[in-house]
């Protein structure tokens, strides 16, 4: 008798316990997942078999939905675009130490007719926190260097200004920094357009 009770109690309580689960949202859904082309994700795999692809869940939900509210995708380590003017979707994406060793990795792979990906890394942040961190693509146009900066463009491949004819990469800290970056002929450049 006393086992049948103690059946029925777990039985009752098993099923409490799957209806509240049933009732919780089913938004595991990761925002980044569908951004990074299959061939792209196993390429970077096996060039960087210590860092990993950024998922949705790297952000805080706070910055997600503003992401999503302002017309963004919700995944705030990938972005796509026509980078080189090749009429191809090309992509930008931060990468992160499994590890946890090093910073984050801004990473453009350049969608090439005939050749694959050609990955070019852009930036390491020291940033040991991906959630601090986004990547998003910028329109053509004028670009120049925030008036915020005291001292000269210094950096390799930096400039005080520059006009782009393709659509362009910025990446930063989430509301302070952003750097843009552009594929001009053969080489990358960049503009501090914020900091």
């Amino acid at each position: 008798m006393y086992h049948l009770k103690f059946s029925a109690l777990f039985l009752g309580l098993f099923l409490i316990l799957l209806a509240v689960d049933a009732a919780q949202p089913a938004n595991k859904t990761d925002l980044c997942a569908s951004l990074m082309p299959q061939d792209l994700t196993r390429l970077v795999r096996a060039r960087f078999p210590h860092a990993r692809i950024p998922k949705s869940s790297d952000w805080t939900k706070e910055n997600v939905d503003y992401n999503v509210k302002s017309g963004g995708t919700g995944c705030l380590g990938i972005a796509n675009g026509d980078f080189d003017g090749d009429k191809r979707q090309d992509v930008a994406f931060l990468l992160v130490s499994m590890e946890g060793k090093g910073g984050i990795l801004l990473i453009a792979a350049r969608h090439q007719q005939g050749s694959g990906w050609f990955i070019e890394e852009l930036r390491n942040w020291d940033s040991p926190l991906l959630g601090s961190l986004y990547v998003e693509t910028k329109r053509s146009g004028h670009y120049e260097r925030s008036e915020s900066l005291d001292a000269p463009a210094s950096e390799p491949g930096e400039l005080e200004k520059f006009d782009s004819k393709f659509t362009g990469i910025v990446s930063g800290s989430i509301e302070s920094s952003g750097v843009a970056y552009f594929f001009d002929d053969k080489k990358w450049v960049h503009v501090w357009i914020s900091d």
